[in-house]
């Protein structure tokens, strides 16, 4: 087996993936969302105290049901991420590696995102749409494909043309498209994290109405970048307009039409991904597409984004990740590991990179 942490962010989880096929064999985690909720976003200090609490326990929960004496290589995420919450995970993995008598490698985060849509998850065609549930091996993934991250810290445009080989297209200049859903659903009164409560609100809007965008027609928002050359995005423009809108029209009123506010907001967020990643398959043909990290398990981008790219006709295949392998966890570390190992390219132990970039693998 693979054993695999993450401790990026606010997830503490660890998962074990079989060595031979990449199969996911077990996955635990804790999330401290609540702990932060209060506070209106993850405060560092608080969640690294948190994985320090939180990884024994899960350790040795895994190991009352896996015989870790089949462990045979360790990978924790080392980047990027939070530097104190980064340090709690490699820390504890270069330990259960020393222990275990096996080798330890660190993984890039966003590396683990980019491969997790050929682990499992849906794949949408033109005739419809599937669940593949096995994860594909390094000869069989379809490279060079377009990936597009949409998290809560990254928003990025990435040709995947090999395992470890990524050319970054474009990425955003400001906020990520997750961080501005949460910092205003938070302004709206929703709590922290708020992407899943926009997207109910949204559905609560699309029961009366046939398409999003129509909520653009009352609640004017713009759509970035959508006059901007290149393929790179930006989110605070539109994060100013829908503040100053709320300002504008009062917040008692904005909350009596919530449901059209956050559609408005969602459509306008999900027509920029649209696009941008429109006009890179234009420039960068390729006939896969692969969509993941935290924002991606919204259905409403999944339905809106793979039709549109559909339609273009050049593509053939739009991916998901499962839900659970949207969000931050270790399943999505250990396959890529899993990847890198088969493929000779594990990498050597390193110092955490808090800012640790794709092309930088």
């Amino acid at each position: 087996m693979i054993l695999a942490v993450e401790t990026s962010f606010d997830e503490t989880a660890i998962a074990l993936v079989e060595a031979g096929s990449g199969r996911a064999l077990d996955h635990l985690y804790s999330s401290s969302a609540e702990l932060h909720e209060r506070f209106g976003g993850v405060v560092p200090e608080l969640a690294a105290r948190a994985h320090l609490t939180n990884l024994p326990p899960i350790a040795r929960a895994l190991k009352e049901k896996h015989s870790f004496n089949k462990i045979e290589l360790v990978a924790a995420t080392a980047g990027p991420g939070l530097p104190g919450c980064l340090l709690a995970g490699v820390g504890f993995a270069r330990g259960l590696a020393l222990g275990l008598s096996v080798p330890y490698s660190p993984i890039n985060h966003l590396e683990g995102h980019l491969l997790s849509p050929f682990m499992e998850g849906s794949i949408y065609r033109q005739e419809g749409r599937n669940e593949q549930g096995e994860p594909m091996g390094a000869e069989e993934i379809p490279f060079p494909h377009l990936g597009l991250i949409v998290s809560g810290g990254h928003t990025e445009l990435v040709m995947a043309e090999e395992v470890g080989n990524y050319r970054v297209l474009g990425r955003t200049r400001d906020d990520a498209v997750g961080e501005l859903l949460d910092k205003l659903g938070n302004h709206l009164g929703l709590g922290y994290p708020a992407g899943a409560k926009l997207e109910r609100l949204a559905h609560e809007f699309l029961a009366s109405h046939q398409r999003l965008e129509e909520a653009l027609e009352s609640h004017p928002l713009p759509v970035p970048m959508r006059q901007v050359a290149g393929l790179d995005f930006s989110f605070s423009g539109l994060k100013t307009a829908a503040v100053r809108m709320v300002e504008r029209r009062g917040m008692e009123r904005v909350k009596e039409e919530l449901p059209a506010f956050a559609a408005a907001l969602l459509a306008a967020c999900f027509l920029s991904l649209v696009e941008r990643t429109r006009l890179a398959l234009r420039e960068h043909p390729v006939a896969v597409v692969g969509i993941s990290g935290g924002v991606a398990r919204n259905q409403i981008l999944r339905e809106m984004i793979a039709r549109r790219l559909l339609e273009e006709g050049t593509v053939r295949e739009v991916r998901f990740p499962s839900p659970r392998l949207c969000i931050d966890n270790a399943t999505m570390v250990g396959y890529a590991a899993w990847l890198r190992r088969h493929t000779g390219r594990l990498l050597e132990d390193r110092d955490i990179i808090p800012r640790w970039r794709l092309e930088e693998l």
